[in-house]
């Protein structure tokens, strides 16, 4: 599988972690922080931000209202970080395209040989 459509499954995963799911959430969110230090490397944002996602309310006592809001509000948080850093190496393989297309297109020349 490409790092794209490992980020295209972990999405999907997001989108249909059900609320208080715990075990689950542990799962996709190590699976995401896995994914952040192996396609960007072990020093950077993405990483931080994974761990940073709250998906419970940050105050107590909290009713069932709350704590499912604070629960998706987590969900969307988490998947946006992911879209993020999908486009990142969408972006990067454009470049590359890119500059692979610049480099035949300087390397035709205007010489002209004649064999005998």
């Amino acid at each position: 599988m490409s790092k794209i459509e490992l980020l295209n499954e972990l999405i999907r995963k997001i989108e249909q972690l059900q609320c208080k799911n715990n075990d689950e959430r542990r799962e996709i969110v190590s699976i995401a922080e896995l994914y952040a230090r192996k396609f960007f490397g072990k020093d950077n944002d993405y990483v931080r931000r994974i761990r940073n996602v709250s998906f419970v309310p940050m105050f107590f006592p909290s009713n069932g209202v709350t704590e499912e809001h604070c629960w998706n509000e987590g969900k969307k948080e988490l998947k946006n970080i992911i879209i993020t850093m999908k486009r990142e190496l969408e972006l990067d393989d454009n470049d590359v395209i890119a500059t692979s297309i610049h480099s035949v297109k300087e390397n035709k020349t205007q010489d002209i040989f004649i064999v005998h």
